[in-house]
Parts: structure tokens; C-alpha cells; sequence
């Protein structure tokens, strides 16, 4: 009878978080890099597409032409307070001529490190040559 007691008791216990989780949003549950998913337009003219996948899409202009595009992955870490999009690029096309990283990674890491982030727009500093910029969400 006891056994049956807690077995009840479990089944109802896990009945209960599962309505409860998909009743509301837990914010644990969604990717820590969510907030930064999206297109967004660099004050330096450049276009970045931030996919919810991980890939990642730059481009040399708002156009988004194939004929400039840079093609990797991307992901959000946190180092002590500081935030930074590290992106890994795999392939490149420069007017119009497309190949491959060869390195011996197999891709040319970036770094932006995030200075401000409001939501809409975010101040970045580009860790290669330090020049900073603000990317404004499309």
C-alpha cells in the first residue's frame, strides 16, 4: 500500500512539472545566445545574420550579395562580465571567388567583444584591430 502511496505521489509530481513548464517560459530552459539571434546591420555597413542553428552569414553590405559573404558558426561566451560573439569562419567568398579556410583549424576565428547590448542595438569592439561599431537589429 505505502508503494503504491509514492508511486501516486511521483505521478502526480511529474504530471504537475509538466504542465507547469509548458505553461510559462522558464528562462533556463531557452539558449543562453537567444538574445543575440537575428539580423543585424554594423554602423560599418556590414550585415550579420546570427541563425538560432549556430551558423552564421556576413556579409559586406545591407544588399546581403553573395558575391561578398563570409560563412561559419557563431556562439555567445561569457568570460568574467564580458560578453563576445566568437565566430568561426569556414568559408569565404571575395567578389565573387569563394574558398575554403585552410589553416590548420580549418577556419579563421573573430571575435567582437559586446561593450553595451539594449536589446536593439549593441556597441562591439573587434577584438583583430580594435575598431568599435554599433549593430542595430533589423
Amino acid at each position: 500500500m505505502k508503494y503504491n502511496m509514492l508511486k501516486t505521489v511521483a505521478v502526480l509530481m511529474t504530471v504537475l512539472m509538466v504542465g507547469l513548464l509548458s505553461a510559462c517560459s522558464i528562462p533556463f530552459l531557452e539558449s543562453p545566445n537567444a538574445k543575440y539571434e537575428g539580423e543585424w546591420l554594423s554602423s560599418g555597413e556590414s550585415y550579420y545574420v546570427f541563425n538560432k542553428d549556430g551558423s552564421l552569414e556576413w556579409y559586406k553590405d545591407s544588399s546581403k550579395g553573395d558575391d561578398n559573404v563570409a560563412i561559419g558558426t557563431w556562439v555567445v561566451e561569457q568570460e568574467k562580465e564580458n560578453f563576445f560573439y566568437k565566430m568561426k569562419i569556414t568559408e569565404m567568398t571575395i567578389d565573387g571567388e569563394t574558398r575554403k579556410i585552410e589553416n590548420s583549424v580549418g577556419y579563421e576565428e573573430v571575435e567582437l567583444g559586446i561593450l553595451e547590448f539594449n536589446g536593439d542595438s549593441m556597441k562591439v569592439i573587434n577584438s583583430q584591430d580594435l575598431s568599435t561599431y554599433t549593430l542595430t537589429r533589423q
